[in-house]
């Protein structure tokens, strides 16, 4: 049986990652959820025991993409989830999500959300709640499209070390066929770390400019 592993780098910031544990729990499709713990400091306890909760730290916050890079690593299932620890769905729409992405997914293609999903966006309203749809994006870049990112493992392009908050999503999103979900609400604040930390808003500000010396096309995907 296909299964997914979830990958989710965490500061501790939101109530909606323990709602979403739940979920993960329960969904028979998720085989492991790998949290990795980007502020170990804290000492954040899990509220219950969970089977499929993997916790894993580097002692620090090694930010965003690196530790996308590092749950990639760890996931055992050839399918993954990357997604952030502020996301919440609801539960039905999640498990047919999961299990219609089943159609689209090989090593070239990647599956994130439509801008239309997301609650704070009030534009287009109606496109949310017209059922589940999965279609190709022909052209463009799309907002919100890394808080929940659906790919085979070796679809997973590695992001170079030294881009460490924004643009690991474009370089997965540039080195793939890219389709969107759309026709389901998600519920998400967006940019709360970045927002709320001067030191993270100036390390996301530099990488920009270090992604430009990269030709995505000489990235090397997971295997």
């Amino acid at each position: 049986m296909k299964k997914y592993s979830i990958i989710i780098p965490t500061m501790w910031m939101s109530s909606h990652l323990f709602k979403m544990l739940d979920f993960y729990e329960e969904n028979e499709l998720i085989q492991e959820v790998i949290i990795i713990d980007n502020a170990p400091e804290k000492g954040q306890p899990i509220p219950k025991q969970l089977s499929k909760l993997k916790l894993h730290t580097k002692g620090k916050n090694i930010y965003v993409n690196p530790a996308w890079n590092f749950g990639v690593s760890l996931a055992i299932s050839d399918y993954i989830i990357i997604a952030n620890d502020d996301i919440l769905f609801n539960k039905k729409d999640f498990d047919e999500l999961l299990n219609k992405s089943f159609e689209f997914l090989n090593e070239n293609t990647i599956i994130g959300p439509s801008m239309y999903c997301f609650k704070q966006n009030p534009e287009n309203y109606s496109l949310r709640y017209n059922g589940l749809k999965i279609e190709k994006l022909n052209v463009g870049f799309t907002y919100g499209f890394g808080t929940f990112m659906i790919m085979k493992k070796n679809s997973y392009t590695i992001i170079p070390d030294d881009i460490l908050i924004f643009h690991g999503d474009v370089i997965q999103h540039r080195t793939n066929d890219v389709f969107l979900f759309s026709g389901i609400e998600i519920d998400t604040p967006m940019s709360v770390t970045l927002k709320s930390d001067p030191q993270i808003h100036n390390l996301a500000k530099l990488d920009h400019a270090k992604s430009l010396k990269y030709d995505v096309k000489k990235l090397i995907k997971f295997k």
